[in-house]
């Protein structure tokens, strides 16, 4: 949890913390989203957890529903 991140991270401590997500069977990644574990949203319970962050370059997510329908698309972001 960030809480305990914040407990285990000192101050001086400068690592910048990211959610990387992507399928293991080819150590693949798919979208980041860095953890900013000063942030006051994560001092609430959140459903779905930490975000997954955003498409990295060249990605496509699909969020698909019952059979298989389409519920969400998101692109990658170009800044």
């Amino acid at each position: 949890s960030v809480k305990t991140l914040r407990e285990w991270k000192s101050s001086e401590n400068k690592t910048r913390l990211f959610n990387i997500y992507g399928i293991t069977e080819v150590s693949s990644w798919a979208s980041c989203h860095e953890i900013d574990i000063h942030d006051s949203a994560y001092d609430k319970p959140h459903p779905l957890g930490v975000p997954i962050g955003e498409p990295l370059l060249g990605t496509q997510i699909e969020l698909r529903g019952n059979e298989q329908k389409r519920v969400f698309i998101v692109r990658e972001v170009k800044h």
